[in-house]
């Protein structure tokens, strides 16, 4: 969540431009919410990976598929429901006020 809120700041001006451009809000929330998706699946998928490979080493019983999936959907799903707030606050700042940012 760190690296999405630093990766969001640090993009205003890319951001304020396509708004100033003529992009709506819907395709501002849009992006951001695939942003996050994408960083989601790929930290679900590498924090499965390194568990079982954890749990493989030392020799622990692994859990069930099921359960490892359904873990990996929630902790995506809690990500993009937490990003939805500020992704709809990005989108509604004015283009001239992030343009000018330094």
């Amino acid at each position: 969540m760190v690296g999405l809120f630093c990766n969001g700041y640090a993009r205003r001006h890319g951001r304020g431009r396509r708004r100033a451009l003529g992009a709506s809000r819907r395709l501002i929330v849009r992006l951001l919410l695939i942003q996050t998706l994408i960083l989601a699946l790929t930290g679900a998928l590498i924090g499965t990976t390194v568990s079982v490979l954890v749990l493989e080493l030392g020799s622990d019983p692994l859990p069930p598929p099921a359960y490892l999936f359904s873990v990996g959907v929630l902790s995506v799903a809690v990500a993009v429901l937490a990003s939805v707030i500020p992704a709809i606050v990005a989108s509604r700042r004015e283009p001239v006020a992030e343009l000018r940012v330094p």
